[in-house]
């Protein structure tokens, strides 16, 4: 087949900087959305009237075929419908019915979904400009317009920010099936609408059409997603019109991720569960030792060791960027679109999150800078990825490292030039930066914004010990929860021991605090470790659940959880049930894929030591163990709640819990030190899947 030269090139909005400017910040979406500055309002104005205009493209064109540009095909790179995109030769894997882009539970997870965002970032912005040049306003409103619109970048949600009074919060602009645009009435003139459907609510098919029309037939046990008319988001059911009509259950979100509605409690419950923010802060916040500067195990659930040996992959390195993404989908979706592989892209929701994990990678590189252990490539020893099965664009066998392309997204127009993960391992080259990470726009290869990297080993995407100190102070200050409550629990406890005299050097022993002293305090640190096979279910989603406390099976199925319980967290096997559908879903189960997951036991611990009717006083690693063996328990669920049985259907499921030792300083631009982890045998004996040394 003859090559093309008219592919879609994706390129960052960097038409209006010069060497020198400040780059555009993507901005949290509510402290964006809430702004009274004139610019950002006429910035929510254009940009709802380009994502209509976006989502109002036809998914097919006059002659059916697929339109590769509008809102519907783009959202389908991520899974369905079931065609390449802007591609048009045959599969390199012949033996997969359908190679698929799928890149979860995979080393390219982060890099692969950079330009998937800088796509929906520039047709956006495309739309946005093409809109205000067709409103038939005036020139001069036109050109205030498109002066507001050149510094506008995609928004993220912070989702781990925890709001006034310990919650978290759903974005406004996602809120209400219909919105008042902000002008104020700044922009009468033909064209102008006063109130409409909000496109950030749902995305929805023209009159009459469903996603089954083109090709989205995915069906699992819980819902039929080709009936559909609309995205929905938690429905209270898969069947009826607000399953086809696209449900926006926005406060079930905040709930899910608070108090976890898989739950049927004997009472309500006393406390919110706020993990989300601690995991956040745990994966960015660890000292130059730690294991989490090696990008292999920052960047994915894929587990790349024999999980019955406990040294291939040390303790502390179960926690990835992957997995934190994986609850926000469970949490955000339910049991609608963002909860499915092959269908989250299309809720416009899936935007705001997964620009802000490109955020937290961004952050995260920012501050472990450009060793070659800090990016895509295996860091342990006779370790590397394959690729056996390959997929539409990568040949079966192919080694997966940072020159693997990033298909189908192209940096330029020839059939091979598709972006590397060395290509946008410098996200300012691709037109923006992040609140906290100011950058001067320094076009690559001599203006080509996007051309490709000579010296990649080299490139410095630090920004300086300054911009670093203002990171690491405002990871502490807006997700260091955890650590903020332990200096607290710590000086209190001092305060009853010692009075309020400030103690000298190292401080005494006690049952909790292993050390102490002027720059910091330093506890026992608990972790649980899970080891589950992604596709046990015949690639059907779970949940893992961990409780502390009074927990069991309920009449019902469900989870009952008693008035004595804390509720740890959750880890989201994120699938989907057609692995036949992506060449790399049906490899990994085809091998008993394995993923691990980390829960942080710590913050559980501490409300169960401050709360005097528990009978725990430390966190010795002697008293820990059998406390952690009588009291810690997990559940494994679906979607809609109901128990799996681990023994009989989850093989290689096990669950060990970890101890090391982490310090937190007093210094907030000093981030936390984690060490000296190992395994804690006695302590996962009771229950099943635990780990028995």
């Amino acid at each position: 087949m003859p090559e093309r030269n008219d592919h879609y090139v994706v390129k960052g909005i960097t038409e209006y900087l010069n060497p020198g400017d400040p780059i555009p910040e993507r901005r949290e979406v509510d402290e964006w959305y809430n702004s009274t500055a004139i610019i950002d309002r006429l910035q929510v104005f254009v940009f709802l009237m380009g994502l209509r205009e976006f989502q109002a493209m036809p998914p097919v064109d006059s002659e059916g075929n697929p339109n590769t540009l509008s809102y519907f095909q783009v959202a389908g790179i991520h899974g369905y419908p079931k065609i390449p995109w802007d591609e048009e030769t045959t599969t390199k894997a012949p033996d997969n019915d359908w190679g698929g882009y799928c890149t979860h539970n995979s080393i390219l997870f982060p890099t692969w979904h950079r330009p998937y965002m800088l796509l929906f970032e520039r047709l956006i912005f495309n739309h946005m400009r093409g809109w205000v040049e067709n409103s038939g306003l005036g020139e001069k409103v036109k050109d205030l317009l498109i002066d507001a619109i050149k510094t506008w970048r995609l928004p993220y949600w912070d989702e781990s920010k925890e709001h006034d009074g310990g919650v978290y919060k759903f974005p406004d602009i996602a809120m209400k099936q219909y919105i008042q645009i902000p002008s104020e009435h700044l922009l009468q003139g033909p064209g102008y609408l006063d109130r409409v459907l909000n496109p950030m609510a749902k995305f929805t098919l023209k009159d009459g059409e469903n996603f089954g029309m083109y090709g989205v037939d995915y069906v699992d046990d819980d819902a039929n997603f080709g009936i559909c008319q609309a995205t929905g988001r938690w429905p209270n059911a898969t069947v009826g019109e607000e399953w086809i009509n696209g449900a926006n259950n926005y406060t079930n979100i905040t709930d899910a991720m608070e108090e976890h509605k898989w739950y049927q409690w004997k009472n309500e419950p006393k406390t919110r569960t706020l993990t989300l923010a601690n995991s956040v802060f745990r994966l960015l916040s660890h000292q130059d030792s730690s294991p989490f500067a090696a990008y292999e195990c920052f960047a994915s659930t894929r587990q790349y060791s024999d999980p019955r040996d406990k040294t291939l992959r040390p303790p502390l390195n179960w926690l990835s960027i992957e997995a934190i993404h994986n609850n926000l989908h469970n949490w955000s979706g339910g049991l609608g679109h963002m909860s499915e592989i092959p269908v989250s892209a299309f809720d416009p929701l899936f935007m705001l999150h997964h620009c802000n994990i490109d955020r937290i990678f961004a952050l995260w590189q920012n501050i472990w800078g450009d060793g070659a252990e800090h990016w895509v490539k295996p860091s342990y020893p006779d370790h590397k990825w394959d690729d056996p099965s390959g997929n539409w664009s990568t040949v079966p066998g192919s080694i997966v490292d940072s020159k693997t392309p990033l298909a189908p997204f192209r940096n330029g127009s020839g059939e091979n030039d598709y972006f590397t993960s060395d290509d946008v391992k410098d996200w300012s080259t691709l037109g923006y930066t992040y609140t906290g990470l100011p950058r001067e726009w320094k076009p690559r290869g001599g203006g080509a914004a996007l051309a490709a990297q000579d010296n990649v080993e080299g490139l410095s995407v630090g920004l300086g010990l300054q911009f670093r100190h203002e990171v690491v102070r405002a990871i502490n200050k807006s997700q260091g929860i955890a650590r903020n409550e332990f200096l607290a629990w710590a000086a209190a406890k001092r305060r009853e021991r010692d009075g309020d005299d400030e103690e000298d050097g190292d401080s005494k022993k006690s049952g909790s605090i292993v050390k102490g002293g002027r720059d910091g305090e330093t506890f026992n640190d608990y972790v649980a470790n899970v080891t589950y096979n992604k596709y046990a279910l015949g690639g059907r989603s779970y949940v893992i659940h961990f409780i502390l406390g009074d927990a069991s099976k309920g009449d019902s199925g469900k989870i009952l959880v008693g008035d004595r319980a804390e509720i740890v967290d959750t880890v989201y096997n994120f699938a989907g049930t057609d692995p036949a559908a992506c060449a790399n879903c049906q490899r990994q189960r085809e091998e008993g894929a394995l993923c691990v997951a980390q829960v942080s036991l710590n913050r559980a611990l501490l409300k169960l030591l401050e709360d005097n009717s528990v009978d725990l006083d430390t966190l010795d690693e002697e008293v820990m163990t059998k406390f952690l063996n009588d009291e810690l328990k997990w559940f494994v669920t679906d979607k809609k709640g109901k128990i799996i049985d681990i023994e009989t259907l989850l093989p290689h499921f096990e669950v060990h819990i970890a101890v090391g030792e982490v310090k937190y300083y007093y210094d907030t631009t000093k981030l936390s030190n984690h060490g000296s982890y190992r395994v804690l045998a006695g302590a996962t004996d009771s229950y099943p899947g635990g780990w028995k040394a």
